[in-house]
Order: C-alpha cells, then sequence, then structure tokens
C-alpha cells in the first residue's frame, strides 16, 4: 500500500540520517523492483537523493555512484528543499550563467586522469537534458505533477553537476513548485529552462569542443 511504503522510506532514512551532521550528509539511493512515478517522488519528498530501478546495469549503478559523490561536495551552496520558491515565477538573470568554480573541479579531475572527460560530459549533458525537457513539457500539458517532480529533479541534479546555475535553479524551482503552480506558469518555466540549457550548452561547446569538432 502507499501508505506502507511512505512509512518504510521515512523510517529507513531516518536511521540513515540520524548521525548526520551539517558537514557530513549521506548520499541516498533507493533501489526498487516497481518504482511508479508516484513512489520515486514519495522516495524523493521523504529525502532520498535518487531512486534506480531493478534490475539495475552495473554500468547505471556506476554513473550513479560517481554522478552523486561528485554532487557531495556542491551541496553546500544548495538552496535547503524547504526554502525553494512555490509559486510565482522563478527568477534567475541575477545568476551567472555557468558556475566557474565547478568547472574548475572538473578540469582538475581531468588533469589527474590525465584524459579529456569535459567535452563528453557535456554532450551527454545535451542530450540527455533535451529529452528531459521535452518529457518535461508533455508532463505539465498533462498535469502530471508527480512527473515533473522527478524529471524536474533529474535536470536539477545533472545542471548542478556540470555547473549550469540558472538552468539549475530554474529545474529546482520547477520540481519545487510542480503540485502547487498553475500550468501556464510551469509551462513558461519550461520555456525558460530550454533557453537557459541552449545558452548554458552552446557555452559548455565553445569552451570544451570535441576533439574531431
Amino acid at each position: 500500500a502507499g501508505k506502507e511504503f511512505s512509512d518504510g522510506v521515512e523510517q529507513a532514512l531516518a536511521l540513515l540520517r540520524r548521525d548526520e551532521t551539517a558537514e557530513q550528509r549521506r548520499v541516498v539511493l533507493g533501489v526498487t523492483a516497481r518504482a511508479s512515478l508516484q513512489q520515486r517522488a514519495e522516495c524523493l519528498d521523504a529525502g532520498m537523493d535518487d531512486v534506480l530501478v531493478k534490475p539495475v546495469a552495473l554500468r547505471t549503478l556506476g554513473q550513479a555512484l560517481e554522478f552523486w559523490l561528485n554532487c557531495s561536495t556542491r551541496r553546500s551552496t544548495d538552496a535547503p528543499r524547504d526554502r525553494q520558491p512555490r509559486s510565482g515565477e522563478v527568477q534567475s538573470d541575477d545568476l551567472p550563467l555557468l558556475d566557474d568554480e565547478r568547472l574548475r573541479e572538473l578540469c582538475a579531475l581531468e588533469a589527474a586522469l590525465e584524459r579529456p572527460i569535459l567535452p563528453g560530459l557535456v554532450r551527454a549533458f545535451r542530450e540527455s537534458s533535451v529529452a528531459l525537457l521535452a518529457t518535461l513539457a508533455e508532463q505539465v500539458r498533462t498535469a502530471d505533477s508527480a512527473g515533473v517532480r522527478v524529471s524536474a529533479h533529474t535536470l536539477a541534479g545533472a545542471a548542478v553537476n556540470l555547473g549550469t546555475l540558472r538552468l539549475a535553479r530554474t529545474a529546482k524551482w520547477l520540481e519545487a513548485s510542480s503540485a502547487d503552480a498553475p500550468g501556464a506558469t510551469l509551462s513558461a518555466a519550461v520555456s525558460r529552462a530550454r533557453e537557459e540549457c541552449e545558452l548554458s550548452t552552446c557555452e559548455l561547446e565553445r569552451r570544451y569542443p570535441l576533439a574531431d569538432a
């Protein structure tokens, strides 16, 4: 039952988080065999960072672990979930387009690995974000608030990981406002996210072109 599922998630998270401090917070990934959009939204609302659906391929698990380990160093710059705006238009023009500190971290990782990783990350980000934005637009159109919540969460995480600040803020607003904001406002935010995604990826592709480009 839904209530039993939610209660179990909350109890598990309470155990995992009881020894946390502000400086040391655990990343919690849920793994389930039957994750509907509603269940995934419940997991995220309860405080999980992400949800993987079984069977989980080793490559998928590795990508998720790498992603969240990278993101864990960025948590101090993220606004707390309960402080995200719940209605009205998101304002993000006051932010820089890109997080130069995050990009310096990724460049340092490239140097440590002795191979380029940013061009591939940027290409993968463009492909995945275009697909996510198309999904978001359809979910807003059909008033699928649980779907909007999950898709926006995924987009926000990817945006934070690559340092696309404006897109990250808009995606977080969509995540927080999915159940409250009018459909027209959500639709306008998706359009804004598309513009911010295009601006961000174009600038990233300019800075970190593919070798064969």
